[in-house]
């Protein structure tokens, strides 16, 4: 299915990511993805979705702030809450997409309590 636009992309995989719709955001990442952020780096679309997984579980909720498209770039600025904590973390991503599908990530947060142990 042909994707609009950049940011029509990264509108699927955003739903999916707040969904938990593990299929739907796998279609969206090319194989090759490459990601950048504090916690890791990455170079397959399938580790990236095995590390959102881990970090989705201790999200109650994710609220998008703004997205901005200029071409194949896209940067989205979202809200994430933790749940053992209810602490918020600012998240902004930037997005990069060739062919319909999402080829880099570039993430920047304050990364401090997601890196914190889960509580017990």
């Amino acid at each position: 299915m042909a994707v609009n636009t950049a940011s029509d992309l990264v509108d699927r995989y955003f739903t999916a990511l707040t969904q938990k719709d593990w299929t739907t955001l796998r279609t969206t990442l090319r194989d090759d993805l490459s990601f950048r952020g504090p916690l890791a780096t990455l170079d397959k679309a399938e580790a990236y979705v095995q590390g959102l997984q881990r970090i989705r579980e201790r999200v109650t909720s994710m609220e998008r702030r703004a997205i901005f498209a200029q071409g194949d770039d896209v940067l989205q600025i979202y809200d994430v809450t933790l749940a053992e904590s209810a602490v918020t973390v600012p998240v902004a991503e930037w997005i990069q997409v060739r062919d319909d599908q999402i080829v880099a990530v570039e993430m920047f947060l304050d990364a401090r309590p997601l890196a914190a142990p889960p509580a017990q």
